[in-house]
């Protein structure tokens, strides 16, 4: 993990985030696709914050890399992965699910909807850990 300067932006964005919060806050952004946080849209900024403060599991994928910034609700979610997957590219983190996940990504850039259980993908949820079931909603932002 590289260390990243503070810098006033990113303190902002990254405000209130708990441990995931400090986690960004200690990334060195700018070697990863999404760019320094002070080259941020306004609309990332937006998003990672509100996923950063929401006590649901949040995930957001950003960018033709689909990068990934998850909050701490998600953190259990991801297992294993955490926190290499911070900042990291969906295709690296998933690769055994991409062929799936992928096109269903693609299709939500492109402003169609998923539903994982939906007429396109048959229920098949899957155990995360004894008692939880995961079951996907993929929608565009408008």
């Amino acid at each position: 993990m590289h260390e990243a300067p503070r810098r006033p932006a990113t303190d902002a964005v990254f405000a209130g985030g708990g441990e995931m919060g400090a986690l960004m806050r200690a990334l060195d952004w700018s070697a990863i696709s999404l760019g320094p946080v002070g080259d941020w849209p306004q609309s990332l900024r937006t998003a990672v914050s509100i996923c950063l403060t929401s006590r649901f599991p949040m995930l957001v994928w950003w960018g033709p890399d689909l990068v990934m910034l998850y909050n701490d609700a998600y953190r259990p979610l991801i297992g294993t992965k955490h926190p290499v997957a911070m900042g990291q590219r969906g295709v690296e983190c998933f690769p055994e699910i991409w062929e799936i996940v992928g096109p269903m990504l693609t299709g939500v850039r492109a402003g169609q909807r998923d539903l994982v259980g939906g007429p396109t993908h048959p229920p098949r949820p899957q155990r995360l850990r004894r008692g939880v079931l995961l079951h996907l909603l993929l929608q565009p932002d408008p």
